[in-house]
């Protein structure tokens, strides 16, 4: 589950399995499967290593195809006997040896100034941060060409943290658990800037009932293949969003700076019915409806409760981080330990799943190696029956856990 989730969500993770011994495969062997053709369909990459010697070779391969364009996760199978007892020769190598490292793939000047023309001719511009945004670290280049532009800020599904939202142009996300006014907003904008985004299911649904037909579509990714494949673009970019986003903002500020204050008053509008609701809808305590620090990190077992952070949370794209699982807190807990070094970690969020029992792992026994000071606050939200209740439905619960 945690492979297919960062192939879903473009996350860069390098998977070493380990088989039985070559001479005993497709064999049937104890604990033996065929791991190369399990993970094939959730990797960019996933292939048998055939000698020791070509262990770290296989090794950059998986570097290098997992961090290059479209991120994502890799997988080799090395089989036991390519390890037993076996040393090689090995010279580190700095990555730039192996995979390209510097320079970033700028977008067509051709499509560039077809693309600054149709944003400086709208009247209602609007710009949607994929995950795009977070991989190229294009957010404050995102915030200057809105800022431009007067363009609503939107980040697409799952992916809030690719925009600050704290900011005036912010209106919220979109989704079947975000934000009923960014619908609002995307539905009458007239030209939409896909930002380092797919337009995926989650953001879009797929039809016209969130994008207006009649929008003019920009779309920027680093992957070719996603460019139009889910709607009719204007104006198709392959390249860095970072990259791209200041080319578009240097096409466009040789035309001068255009004002919509017609547009302006209803991104004004849209944030204020906005916040009115959230402060009707919040109920899950006051740790969770303050915006947290920049060194906190939120751990929640359930996958899914990540999308009401549209209902508790701001955050932003410097903090806080949040680390989900589908299943088990285990799964949680265990990334944030790998993590450990680089988070101080301060709270523990944990919503409850179905069976609505409360799940509380000795946090600081399993974090104590890692000289983590743990401050912890966990409030427990009990979905009971109703796993996928808003936030306005589930009844709450706190547990308070020794410090």
């Amino acid at each position: 589950t945690g492979i297919a989730l960062a192939y879903k969500g473009r996350a860069p993770v390098i998977v070493l399995a380990g088989d039985v011994p070559r001479e005993l495969i497709d064999r049937d062997g104890n604990q033996a499967f065929d791991l190369v053709n399990l993970f094939k369909p959730i990797t960019y990459m996933a292939q048998h290593v055939q000698t020791t010697e070509r262990v770290q070779e296989a090794i950059h391969n998986a570097f290098r195809t997992a961090l290059s364009g479209k991120r994502g996760p890799v997988m080799l199978n090395i089989p036991r006997d390519l390890l037993d007892f076996k040393t090689i020769d090995y010279q580190a190598r700095q990555p730039a040896s192996y995979r390209a490292t510097d320079g970033r793939v700028q977008g067509d000047r051709e499509a560039i100034a077809r693309a600054a023309a149709l944003l400086a001719n709208a009247e209602r511009p609007l710009l949607i941060g994929g995950g795009g945004v977070i991989d190229s670290d294009a957010a404050g280049n995102a915030v200057k060409l809105a800022e431009h532009l007067d363009m609503a800020l939107i980040p697409s599904y799952g992916h809030s943290d690719s925009l600050p939202n704290s900011h005036p142009l912010f209106i919220g996300m979109p989704g079947w658990r975000g934000s009923p006014e960014a619908h609002d907003a995307i539905h009458h904008a007239d030209v939409v800037l896909a930002l380092g985004s797919r337009l995926s299911q989650s953001t879009t649904a797929w039809n016209y009932s969130i994008l207006n037909p009649a929008a003019k579509i920009i779309q920027v990714d680093i992957d070719s293949a996603e460019v139009g494949r889910n709607f009719a673009v204007e104006v198709g970019i392959v390249g860095d969003a970072k990259v791209v986003a200041q080319q578009l903002l240097d096409a466009l500020r040789a035309g001068g700076k255009k004002s919509h204050p017609a547009w302006l008053a209803e991104i004004a509008q849209h944030k204020e019915k906005r916040k009115a609701r959230l402060a009707a809808e919040r109920t899950l305590g006051d740790a969770t409806t303050r915006t947290l620090e920049d060194d906190w990190t939120v751990v929640s077992r359930y996958g899914g409760w990540a999308s009401h952070w549209e209902h508790t949370v701001a955050i932003t794209p410097e903090g806080p981080r949040v680390l989900t699982a589908l299943d088990d807190i285990s799964v949680g807990l265990n990334a944030v330990q790998k993590g450990a070094q680089d988070y101080l970690i301060k709270r523990q969020i944990q919503p409850l799943g179905r069976e609505g029992r409360c799940v509380i792992e000795d946090l600081q026994d399993r974090l104590e190696p890692f000289n983590v000071d743990l401050g912890i606050d966990i409030h427990l939200e009990h979905h009971g029956d109703r796993a996928a209740a808003g936030p306005s439905e589930i009844g709450r619960a706190s547990c308070r856990e020794r410090v």
